[in-house]
């Protein structure tokens, strides 16, 4: 693994279908998550371990989707990247 800083970390960044980024907030594994009025979703980034394989990434895309819908919720798409960066760069566009 890269080292321990948050931004260094793996991510999935998951679009959510409603605004559900106050109760998100709360959850112990979301990183961080915003609603985006225009387009009615909540983006949500959770951290996961780093994945050497597309099947891995697969899996930890699956995994949060799944832990979502559990709770209720519409996820409409999961990324998996390596790096925080995807986060840093989101957070620009505002």
């Amino acid at each position: 693994m890269k080292n321990n800083t948050p931004e260094a970390l793996p991510v999935v960044f998951l679009k959510v279908k409603g605004n559900h980024a106050k109760e998100l907030r709360k959850d112990e594994y979301i990183w961080y998550t915003h609603y985006e009025k225009i387009l009615g979703i909540t983006v949500v980034f959770i951290q996961v371990d780093e994945a050497d394989n597309p099947q891995d990434k697969k899996l930890f895309k699956d995994a949060t989707s799944i832990y979502l819908k559990k709770k209720g919720l519409v996820v409409r798409d999961a990324e998996y990247h390596d790096d925080a960066l995807a986060l840093k760069k989101y957070l620009k566009l505002e």
